[in-house]
């Protein structure tokens, strides 16, 4: 049997192989006891912390992919406690075989979904950082088919139907994301001073181009880029907001659709007249 002090390494390197352990010696301590240690005899929340650092350090590469989100985190005090809080779904994912850059990648953005909580604005600001970084690594890493941009026409009417201009993703954010990344050169305090205020941004490429753009756009440019499906009309359109109690004019909602294919995000097409 072993002595004490073997016993307690050994449960050491149990809980830094599978974090879970260490969450549910937390809840019950009495699981301790009954491998023959008692709770004070481990400092559970500076091993969940090391767990923190460990889990992290095996992400570091990740930076090349969220280097500003990641950076974020760090400033802001975050980062340990984060990875401390994802230590136990990394080592999941480690045993699953699923260790490329894309699934730990995938992993931690889907954790931190739910992970952070937007009602604290660091938090908000770590959402705002993650997503805008992660819609221009899919924009950059997503085959495009080459096919040449035809611009028939600016202008729409009821009977156009818009649709996406190439790759097309787009957020509402709680600060502009270019100043959020400026204030990160000034530490933790400017990033503190940030204002907030609703931004709506669209991250787009063009089929026959690697140019990745952000362009800015109002609330109903956003809700206009959910409608264009290609399939439905600005007729219809228009009616769908209607419906949703929107007081909304004809003439409006086609100037709208003209400026979004102005900025390069929407085109449109007229189809023929039976």
């Amino acid at each position: 049997m072993l002595d004490r002090p073997r016993r307690v390494h050994a449960v050491l390197a149990a809980a830094m192989a599978d974090p879970a352990l260490i969450e549910r010696w937390r809840r019950d301590p009495a699981a301790l006891r009954e491998i023959g240690i008692e709770l004070g005899e481990l400092a559970l929340d500076k091993i969940r912390h090391f767990a923190g650092l460990a889990t992290k350090v095996r992400h570091n590469d990740l930076r090349l992919e969220v280097p500003k989100t990641l950076k974020l985190l760090d400033l802001m005090g975050m980062s340990i406690e984060l990875f401390a809080a994802y230590a136990g779904p990394a080592a999941v994912l480690r045993e699953a075989g699923k260790k490329s850059k894309s699934d730990r990648l995938r992993s931690l953005v889907s954790f931190l979904d739910g992970w952070l909580d937007r009602s604290k604005p660091a938090h908000a600001l770590a959402w705002d950082m993650l997503r805008h970084e992660t819609a221009i690594l899919t924009l950059r890493e997503t085959p495009v088919a080459g096919r040449p941009v035809r611009v028939r026409s600016r202008r729409a009417s009821a009977g156009s139907v818009p649709y996406h201009r190439g790759l097309l993703i787009h957020h509402e954010m709680n600060c502009n994301p270019a100043e959020l990344e400026a204030a990160l050169a000034g530490g933790a305090c400017a990033v503190a001073a940030l204002p907030r205020s609703s931004h709506h941004l669209a991250y787009c490429r063009d089929d026959q181009s690697t140019a990745i753009r952000v362009v800015e756009i109002d609330e109903l440019g956003a809700v206009l880029l959910d409608l264009s499906d290609g399939h439905r009309n600005v007729g219809a359109m228009i009616a769908q907001l209607r419906g949703a109690g929107l007081s909304v004019r004809t003439a409006d909602i086609c100037g709208a659709v003209g400026q979004l294919v102005a900025a390069r995000l929407l085109l449109i097409r007229h189809p023929r007249r039976a």
